[in-house]
């Protein structure tokens, strides 16, 4: 039987034969390309390059006995089909244990894509096969095609596999060894069948069309029988590598749909697996500040919702922030076919805190002793509001008016709100709160420290007797040892200190301290009068605060 699509002439059959017989010989030079390709592959596996593997595939001489086992089946000839045989088992041996040795070496094996890649095979993976197999066949047949057999060499990826189950063996995965190995199977089986097909097809056998059936099945029915199953186990493979796919597509569509309404969130990747009846996912997302428990049962919930299974949702949360030539800004890291970024549209919690923070930028950068900390965008009771946390000093109301103003023109929200929480920074030492300029740190003599308690008692004592003034602290400025030491006293009070107050501290000081004092009192607060009497304003409103913080925080609720 000959296809005129596949011509031999009866010189180009023999040296096919002769060439198929010579390479299938088992001899020293097989086994040595076998252990060398081997370990090329192997190192290739652990350095996770693609280029070192594939020229292991190129080395690699395991495809002319697996031919030679197909021209054995199709001649009849028990002689090579005894040596073939011979070659290929002797050559999965020895790249499996070669590839194993390796593994065994102290060189701190890791887990690599290129591994992982071969311990899953699918009926893609036997397609391939199958078609490499065809065109390994036809290139060797015909003589003009014979040039394309490297890349059929690189397409069959024989060695690579073996070498997979080798190092998966040394690691003790036991399963991805069994995966490399099953892909080695289906390499095997799909070159042999289809080889043996093309060598019918193109009449290196002429006696073949005589073959009865029985003689037919009992040279090829092992070879099918083989096939079939490992048609069947990949089939498998494939129908559950498309359902992980559609899983993990819904993951991401949820995923994408829920970071979308919170402000700079980026998904990076995510993992997911089952374990127990129930799926853990991982996501890697970046973001411009730390995610709350609360929006994590929130993407939970949806995963849940939506894959209709119970989902434990954990997320690795990395602080990213995008920041431009005027401030703050949103970029989205995806790139279409043209090499262009892709953007989308804003949600209107990104646009409102992208532009409070350009503005503020914008009124800050040259206001000195004041630096933008936060901008965050929710509905409070009086309607959609922007809360911005500022450091440093206070603004004034009119500036905080203004600002408003211009975000509402920029946003057209005419119902938008700025809220501006100030924290003052405070510097702290062992012995309090740090002024500058009136220093309670740095080294310290006896008298200095004898100074510093009497003084801070007697302070104590000396307001008892005013009325509607108490202190709050006390700082000193000693001024390299030289006196009177500077003592200055923050008081609190329902009334501003009088030089009359002050004279009365600086007597009872100059008397008590061991060194000459000069006292200077500093107004920073009011006070406030309570059942209990009265009590620094300061204290009290911090308090009130908090306490209206936590209210708020239990109402509020994201707009997008």
């Amino acid at each position: 039987m000959r296809s005129k699509l596949i011509k031999t002439t009866p010189e180009r059959r023999a040296q096919v034969i002769g060439d198929i017989s010579q390479g299938s010989e088992p001899g020293i030079r097989f086994y040595v390309l076998v252990g060398v390709s081997t370990l090329i592959a192997s190192i290739g596996l652990i350095a996770d390059s693609t280029a070192v593997v594939i020229g292991a595939m190129l080395v690699a001489p395991l495809m002319t006995p697996i031919f030679g086992i197909s021209l054995a089946l199709v001649l009849g000839e028990a002689k090579l089909l005894r040596n073939s045989l011979l070659a290929v088992t002797a050559g999965i041996f020895i790249a499996v244990a070669t590839a194993l040795l390796l593994g065994s070496l102290p060189i701190a094996l890791e887990v690599t894509p290129e591994m992982l890649s071969r311990t899953q095979p699918n009926l893609f993976d036997l397609l391939v096969a199958v078609l490499a197999g065809f065109a390994g066949a036809y290139a060797l047949v015909d003589e003009s095609l014979s040039p394309a057999l490297p890349g059929v060499a690189i397409a069959t990826a024989l060695v690579p596999p073996l070498a997979n189950t080798g190092l998966c063996i040394a690691v003790k995965s036991y399963e991805g060894g069994l995966g490399s190995f099953l892909l080695f199977v289906a390499n095997f089986l799909s070159i042999l069948i289809v080889a043996s097909a093309v060598f019918i097809v193109a009449g290196m056998n002429y006696r073949f069309d005589s073959t009865n059936k029985k003689q037919f099945l009992r040279r090829f029915g092992l070879a099918a029988f083989g096939f079939l199953i490992i048609f069947g186990l990949l089939t498998n493979s494939l129908i559950t590598m498309i359902e992980d796919r559609i899983l993990s597509q819904d993951i991401k569509q949820v995923l994408d749909q829920e970071l979308a309404g919170m402000y700079g969130a980026e998904l990076n990747r995510f993992n997911s697996d089952f374990e127990s009846g129930k799926l853990y996912v991982l996501a890697h997302v970046m973001s411009p500040e730390l995610f709350v428990p609360k929006e994590v049962k929130q993407i939970q919930d949806a995963l849940s919702k939506k894959l209709d299974k119970s989902v434990e949702f954990t997320i690795r949360n990395t602080i990213v922030k995008d920041m431009g030539a005027t401030g703050s800004t949103t970029l989205v890291e995806m790139r279409n076919l043209e090499g262009f970024f892709e953007g989308r549209k804003l949600t209107r919690k990104e646009l409102v805190i992208r532009e409070t923070e350009q503005l503020l930028w914008e009124l800050t950068a040259d206001a000195p002793g004041t630096r933008l900390d936060h901008v965050d965008f929710g509905m409070l009771p009086i309607g959609p509001t922007a809360v911005v946390t500022l450091k440093g000093r206070p603004p004034f109301p009119e500036r905080i008016r203004a600002v408003q103003d211009d975000l509402r023109k920029r946003l057209n929200m005419p119902d938008l709100y700025l809220l501006v929480e100030v924290i003052e920074p405070d510097l702290w030492s062992s012995e309090g709160r740090l002024l500058l300029g009136w220093s309670r740190y740095g080294k310290l003599t006896p008298e200095k420290e004898r100074t510093i308690r009497t003084v801070e008692d007697t302070v104590r004592e000396a307001f008892s007797d005013i009325d509607g003034l108490f202190p709050l602290d006390v700082y000193f400025d000693f001024k390299d040892g030289r006196q009177p030491v500077k003592v200055l006293v923050e008081v609190s009070g329902n009334r501003e200190p009088t030089g009359e107050d002050l004279r009365q501290v600086q007597n009872i000081l100059s008397k008590a301290s061991p060194m000459q004092v000069e006292a200077f009192l500093l107004k920073t607060s009011e006070a406030m009068l309570t059942r209990d009497g009265y009590v620094p304003l300061s204290r009290e409103l911090r308090e009130n605060v908090r306490a209206r913080t936590e209210e708020v925080r239990k109402a509020w609720h994201m707009v997008n």
